[in-house]
């Protein structure tokens, strides 16, 4: 997402009209990131009002030559990280739509068995392995940064990953 030089200049000077265009381009991209943590829209939508509301707080530090999207990414798996600091609340692994290529109508069936398949696998997972694994895999965090957000050590990072790849193994083995 690039951003408009003259709508940052609205941004900057607080124009409520600018914040609502903004908030809508920002909406979809900020929803996909949290709705893969949360077990329903809804918990997602609050995540993303709190994104957005920090991106607006911080507008100054935009780099217009630079894409938005990393940036408000990462602003929106903080949010999600500081809200399961606090509250120890289960966060649920979302896959995402566009994981799979749409083949036919039996691979889409055969796809949506495998994805509920795969879900079903990840909700047994303790929250906190959850969290490692999916910020691990599919933010492409390293062991040493998330152990930093998380406040635990390196070692337990690495065993969470360890433990859910064998819980995974041994889920699959059984079925």
């Amino acid at each position: 997402m690039i951003l408009d030089p003259k709508l940052l200049k609205r941004l900057k000077k607080l124009d409520k009209k600018a914040q609502l265009l903004f908030y809508r381009q920002c909406f979809n991209t900020l929803m996909s990131i949290c709705v893969r943590y949360t077990n329903n829209k809804d918990d997602a939508a609050i995540f993303v009002n709190e994104a957005f509301l920090k991106i607006i707080t911080n507008i100054d530090k935009i780099d217009i030559d630079k894409p938005l999207d990393p940036w408000m990414r990462k602003i929106a798996v903080n949010c999600i990280i500081d809200h399961f600091r606090k509250e120890k609340k289960e966060i649920n692994i979302r896959l995402e739509d566009n994981a799979y290529e749409e083949i036919g109508v039996e691979n889409e069936i055969e796809q949506l068995i495998e994805q509920e398949f795969i879900e079903d696998i990840l909700s047994q997972l303790p929250p906190k392995t959850k969290l490692v694994l999916n910020l691990h895999y599919r933010e492409g965090y390293s062991h040493k940064e998330i152990a930093d957000k998380l406040n635990i050590s390196l070692e337990t990072s690495k065993w969470h990953v360890k433990s859910a790849r064998r819980q995974l193994r041994k889920t699959k083995i059984a079925n």
